[in-house]
């Protein structure tokens, strides 16, 4: 008996008739923090505490919020996943650690207890249709200025999409 398994024999027996996957960019990483606020401690600080620790955090995440290129955004959360939903858009997993970072060695992070957190990836995905050609469309003059780092075998299919007719 042979060692091919059954999903060998199933795609050898489909041939053609298997769909290509489609090219991908892989596009920024987001980390999601939730975080609960603990208002009991926060209310037990002077006055003139709270408005130091508030403005050092709003100067940190004004600033956040508009680099452009690695924005973060601050949102109000309701239910019961926590008060705060602090949402970072990088382009590497270091990067969103830095950002984590950032947030940790704020003074009010020691009122914030993170619920939890997630990641993700954005990914732009490459699609032959009447509505996503254009995207295949800039992704091939992109990677002809060499605006990015594409694999041999993908310039090579890039080449094949470009000389049909558009």
């Amino acid at each position: 008996m042979s060692a091919t398994s059954r999903i060998e024999l199933e795609t050898e027996s489909r041939g053609k008739d298997l769909f290509a996957v489609p090219m991908t960019l892989e596009g920024t990483s987001v980390l999601h923090q939730m975080f609960r606020f603990r208002w009991a401690e926060w209310r037990k600080l002077p006055d003139a505490q709270r408005r130091e620790i508030a403005s050092e955090a709003a100067v940190a995440l004004d600033k956040m919020e508009h680099d452009t290129a690695a924005q973060s955004a601050l949102f109000s959360l309701l239910g019961h996943k926590g008060d705060l939903l602090l949402v970072h858009f990088r382009n590497s997993f270091d990067q969103l650690k830095a950002a984590e970072l950032q947030i940790a060695r704020l003074r009010l992070s020691d009122f914030l207890e993170q619920t939890t957190s997630y990641l993700s990836v954005v990914e732009l995905g490459l699609y032959d249709s009447p509505f996503c050609g254009m995207t295949t469309r800039a992704f091939v003059i992109a990677v002809k200025l060499r605006a990015r780092p594409v694999r041999a075998d993908a310039l090579a299919k890039l080449d094949e999409l470009e000389g049909e007719a558009w």
